[in-house]
């Protein structure tokens, strides 16, 4: 049975679940970005419906990691939209087609059976594209820790000195540390790498790391994640604040590897019971 995956929390968008199940699709349903990335990976949808206006991980960073995500880049996927957003951009970002809001089911359902005929197509492809794509699914269906090792940790700084200073200490512990300097795209990467531990800079000039620390843990898929703040002074009001955000520690950029290395002990311990 194709199965479809609706990205939606509007309610009459809800309703088109019972549309798909009654005409033999089988229907799964996310409320929130997040969740449905999430979704996207573990249910294995044939094609995903999208509202651009989904919560905490909105449409145009849904479709970035899906896109990008070797596990759900060959996935088709139909934008719910706005009448105020230009087809053209929905196109650019990534979308096969798209349908405006108020949805007419007419046109849904054309746009979803003409992408499956499409993907059906490519799908009955002999030969070597047929074994080049079957060996390309089969990494792509690798769960994010076999990806990136068996313990990721994101270190969230767009300051390159001290950011190297960090990777080399948690690198050298045996763990696989991944980079992201731009705190603008943090939480679709965050999505996709599934870290088991995260440090924030806490002084960043494009981003509030307070404010995106409280987004992480918005996100079902973190609220247990250890987050950890990385200050260049230990400050009694900074760690209040960051305890109100939401975070699990407080470092310096001045304390030594040794410590960094405890953290490190500590915090992926309790993450990985």
């Amino acid at each position: 049975m194709t199965k479809l995956l609706l990205i939606s929390n509007e309610q009459s968008c809800q309703r088109l679940q019972q549309e798909f199940e009654g005409d033999g699709y089988e229907a799964v349903t996310a409320n929130r970005g997040d969740e449905g990335l999430i979704l996207a990976t573990a249910a294995s949808p044939d094609l995903i419906l999208l509202d651009m206006d989904v919560p905490i991980v909105n449409g145009w960073q849904v479709i970035k990691v899906l896109k990008k995500a070797r596990a759900t880049g060959l996935i088709p996927v139909i934008a719910i939209a706005n009448r105020t957003i230009d087809g053209q951009l929905l196109r650019q970002a990534g979308f096969d087609t798209y349908v405006r809001k108020p949805v007419s089911v007419r046109t849904l359902f054309q746009r979803i059976e003409t992408l499956l005929d499409n993907v059906s197509v490519v799908r009955k492809m002999p030969s070597k594209l047929s074994a080049f794509s079957v060996a390309s699914m089969e990494q792509a269906i690798t769960p994010p820790q076999q990806q990136f090792g068996h313990t990721t940790v994101v270190y969230v700084d767009d300051r390159p000195t001290h950011r190297q200073a960090m990777v080399e200490i948690i690198s050298r512990a045996g763990y696989n540390c991944v980079r992201i300097p731009d705190a603008l795209q943090d939480l679709s990467q965050l999505l996709e790498l599934r870290p088991q531990l995260i440090f924030i800079d806490l002084i960043m000039p494009m981003a509030n790391s307070y404010g995106l620390c409280a987004q992480i843990r918005q996100m079902s898929a973190f609220k247990e994640t250890p987050i950890i703040i990385v200050a260049d002074n230990d400050n009694i009001t900074e760690r209040v604040r960051a305890r109100v955000a939401g975070t699990s520690g407080f470092i310096r950029k001045t304390d030594k590897a040794q410590y960094i290395l405890e953290v490190l002990i500590k915090y992926l311990h309790l993450s990985l019971k």
